[in-house]
Order: C-alpha cells, then sequence, then structure tokens
C-alpha cells in the first residue's frame, strides 16, 4: 500500500511544483521567495519520496 501510494504521490508533488512555478494560483499570498521556496520544497520532497519508492521497490524486488 505504501508503495502504491508513494508511486502516486511523486507525479502529484512534481505536477503541484510545476502549477505553482508556472500559474498564478495563491498569488496574492504565496509571492516571491515564498513562492519559490515552495516550488523547491516540493520538488525535494518528491525527489526523497522517489528515492524512498524505488529502494521499497528493489527491496520488495529481492524478497520474492
Amino acid at each position: 500500500m505504501s508503495l502504491w501510494f508513494g508511486m502516486i504521490m511523486v507525479p502529484l508533488l512534481i505536477a503541484g511544483a510545476y502549477v505553482f512555478a508556472v500559474a498564478d494560483l495563491m498569488s496574492d499570498k504565496l509571492f516571491g521567495t515564498r513562492r519559490t521556496f515552495m516550488v523547491v520544497l516540493f520538488l525535494a520532497y518528491a525527489v526523497y519520496r522517489g528515492i524512498r519508492v524505488y529502494q521499497s521497490f528493489k527491496k520488495n524486488q529481492h524478497e520474492e
């Protein structure tokens, strides 16, 4: 279950970072440095989740 959740979260986080980087979503509250920080945070968490999913996937392959 955790593996599937992680596989879904990685593209959603990347899409969220893209939306914050390109669209005017919440531009009245999030602008400038805060907006850039949010994009970097989303991308960093996507990389972290991607690494965890990859490690979990490799571990499951070795157990079978």
